[in-house]
């Protein structure tokens, strides 16, 4: 014996539909509604050696500082204020530099690594007759790359932002003439 409505369909039958229709409207709803961004993974070779080249012009730049740095120094704070004004006020390497969107040039990872130049994070390591200075970092390389126009008008609107983040640790050592 089949349970039928008042109309002469059955009832799992209408309950299918009911259900069929409220499925598409909360999904259209949803669709309609959300306005958060779509998180995706883009594996890409581009991104990966943009990352490590930027890594390696950084780590390059950071020794050279810590060996201008640590040349005659007796203290971990001596080291810190010489670290800090060097950073301050040398000359960027072209290859370091990012020109922004305002057309000023910045160095991105400079604040990081002003932050971290506390007496915690470096070590006088005295080993016979050298003198060894270790300043220990953690450094985020961040960066987006934009894709298509999404209207020829709209100069800042775009489809498609990439956008990356690589952090790693590193210890930098030199030798200290104490």
């Amino acid at each position: 014996m089949k349970l039928r409505g008042k109309k002469g369909m059955t009832i799992s039958i209408g309950f299918l539909v009911l259900l069929t229709l409220l499925l598409v409207g909360a999904s259209l709803f949803l669709f309609v509604t959300e306005k958060s961004k779509i998180n995706r993974t883009v594996n890409s070779v581009g991104f990966a050696s943009q990352v490590a080249e930027r890594e390696v012009l950084l780590n390059d730049y950071i020794q050279g500082v810590v060996n201008r740095a640590a040349k005659n120094t007796k203290t971990k704070d001596e080291f810190l204020t010489r670290f800090k004004d060097i950073l301050d006020n040398d000359k960027i390497p072209t290859n370091i530099f990012i020109i922004g969107k305002d057309g000023l040039v910045y160095f991105p990872e400079y604040k990081q690594i002003i932050d971290q130049l506390k007496e915690e994070n470096v070590e006088l390591i005295k080993n016979g007759d050298k003198d060894i200075i270790k300043l220990k970092l953690s450094i985020e390389i961040k960066d987006q790359i934009n894709g298509k126009l999404k209207d020829e008008t709209e100069k800042s609107e775009f489809i498609d932002k990439f956008s990356f983040s690589y952090g790693y640790e590193k210890s930098f050592e030199a030798e200290s003439s104490l």
